[in-house]
C-alpha cells in the first residue's frame, strides 16, 4: 500500500502465518520490530518502509523469494516504522498498538483500511508520559482518531501495563475528520489532577437548540383513551459537541430521543445530560405564572445522576430554562443521597403563590442544605436573553471524567 504524500509504502502481514513459521529467517526483523503481544486475537504486523525497498520486495517471487527478502539487511534497512493490529472479528473490533512512528499512522490507517471490513472500530493509544510529543497524538488527530480517554487496556483486554490516552475512529476513509485536541488535553489535565477527584465541564446550549427547546411547551398533545386530547409532558436528550478551544462543550438536542409522557410527569430520558417540558396547558390547570422545577423533578433528577450518571437536566417552561445540577459537595456524596428522597420532596416541593418571582425561587431552593452543604445547583435562564452557559460537575468513572456520552458508551462496551 502505497502513500504519495511521504514516499513511503505499508504493507501488512499475517504473523502466524508468515512470521511465526519463519523466525528463523526473519531475525533481523524480528529484533527490529519487537516481541509480538500475546494474544488470542488475530494478529497483523503492519511495517512502514521506503518505497524503493516495497517496490524490491514486490519484484521477488510469491513465496519463499519474498520471505528471504524480508529477512535481509537490504529490507530491515528500510523499515522507518511498525506497529501490531489486534482484531476481533466477532467484536469488529482491532487495535494498534505498539505504534513506533505515529507520525506515519496515516500509512498505517490505509493499510488497516485495505484489509480489514469498514464497519471494524479502530483504537490507538499513547503512553499518558508521551502524549506531551504534540506530533504524535497531533497525527492520530489529524487521522481522525476521537473519543479520548485514559486506559490501561485496549478494547481487546491486551494490558499495557501502564497508563495510555486511548482514542478511536471508524475504520473508512474520512472527509475531513475533527479535531478534538482540546479535549485531549481536558483529559489529560483532568487525569494528572490526581486521585478521586470531582469532574467539571462548562456547557454552552447551541442557539438552534434553545429555539427548539422553546417551543416544547406548546406542543406534545396526544390523544387519550377517552378520545380528548391533551397536552402531556415531554422528554429528550441532549448531544454533547467535541470540546471547543474555549474549554466549553455545546449541547444540541438528539430530536429522536423525544417522546411525549403524561400530563403531569415524565421519566426523564436515561442519559449523562436530559430534559423535559412543562406544558402550557398545566400553567392553565394550576393557574400559575411560572413554572419552576416541582419536588417530582428534583427526585427524578437525583435518582437519574445515582442510576444513569445524569450530570445536568434541563426544565423547559413557558418563561425559561431552568438547569438542574448537582453541587460538588453531593457530587461526592451520591451514597447518602438515596436516604433523601422524602427530604427532597418536601423541601424542594415549593408551590407557585401570586406575587413570587422566579428570583425567590432560586433562592430559597439554592439555599437548602445538608449536613451544612447545598445539595442541587439550579440556574435559570429567561428565553431570548442571550448564550445559555453554565458549569457542572459530575462523578469520575474510574480514573477518567467522561463529559461525552459517546466516549463512556464506547468505555462501559468493550472495557
Amino acid at each position: 500500500m502505497e502513500n504519495e504524500d511521504e514516499g513511503v509504502s505499508g504493507i501488512l502481514i499475517d504473523y502466524r502465518n508468515i512470521v511465526r513459521p519463519n523466525l528463523t529467517t526473519l531475525k533481523l526483523l524480528t529484533g527490529v520490530v519487537g516481541e509480538v503481544p500475546s494474544t488470542k486475537h488475530v494478529v497483523g504486523l503492519v511495517l512502514v518502509v521506503r518505497r524503493g525497498v516495497m517496490e524490491a520486495l514486490e519484484g521477488e517471487c510469491v513465496g519463499r523469494a519474498r520471505v528471504e527478502y524480508m529477512g535481509g539487511h537490504a529490507f530491515v534497512s528500510g523499515v522507518l516504522g511498525w506497529s501490531y493490529f489486534l482484531y476481533d472479528k466477532g467484536k469488529k473490533v482491532g487495535a494498534i498498538v505498539d505504534l513506533s512512528s505515529p507520525e506515519h499512522v496515516s500509512v498505517v490507517m490505509d493499510v488497516i483500511r485495505s484489509g480489514f471490513p469498514e464497519d471494524v472500530l479502530v483504537s490507538a493509544s499513547l503512553p499518558v508520559k508521551r502524549v506531551g510529543a504534540h506530533r504524535h497524538i497531533s497525527a492520530l488527530i489529524r487521522e481522525g482518531f476521537c473519543d479520548p480517554y485514559i486506559c490501561k487496556n485496549t478494547m481487546l483486554s491486551q494490558s499495557f501495563g501502564e497508563f495510555h490516552l486511548c482514542l478511536s475512529r471508524s475504520n473508512v476513509l474520512l472527509e475531513k475528520p475533527g479535531s478534538v485536541q482540546a479535549e485531549v488535553e481536558h483529559v489529560i489535565g483532568e487525569f494528572q489532577r490526581g486521585g478521586r477527584i470531582t469532574c467539571r465541564m462548562k456547557v454552552r446550549v447551541h442557539r438552534e437548540a434553545l429555539s427548539y427547546l422553546r417551543g416544547l411547551p406548546m406542543v406534545g398533545s396526544t390523544e387519550n383513551a377517552d378520545g380528548s386530547v391533551t397536552q402531556k409532558e415531554v422528554s429528550g436528550r441532549f448531544v454533547m459537541g467535541e470540546l471547543g478551544s474555549d474549554g466549553v462543550y455545546e449541547a444540541s438536542v438528539d430530536q429522536s430521543s423525544v417522546t411525549p409522557g403524561r400530563e403531569e410527569g415524565i421519566d426523564p430520558e436515561p442519559g449523562l445530560y436530559n430534559f423535559h417540558s412543562h406544558p402550557m396547558e398545566a400553567y392553565e390547570r394550576h393557574e400559575v405564572r411560572y413554572g419552576w422545577p416541582s419536588g417530582q423533578d428534583y427526585l427524578g433528577f437525583a435518582d437519574a445522576f445515582m442510576r444513569h450518571d445524569t450530570i445536568f437536566h434541563a426544565v423547559c417552561s413557558l418563561e425559561g430554562l431552568y438547569v438542574l445540577t448537582m453541587s460538588e459537595a453531593w457530587v461526592k456524596k451520591r451514597k447518602e443521597l438515596r436516604k433523601l428522597g422524602d427530604f427532597i420532596s418536601e423541601r424542594f416541593d415549593i408551590r407557585y403563590k401570586p406575587g413570587r418571582t422566579v428570583e425567590a425561587y432560586l433562592g430559597r431552593v439554592n439555599g437548602v442544605e445538608m449536613d451544612g452543604k447545598a445539595i442541587f445547583r439550579v440556574l435559570y435562564f429567561p428565553w431570548g436573553r442571550g448564550e445559555v452557559s453554565f458549569e457542572a460537575f459530575f462523578s469520575q468513572q474510574g480514573v477518567n471524567c467522561f463529559a461525552r456520552e459517546e466516549t463512556l458508551e464506547k468505555y462501559k462496551k468493550y472495557l
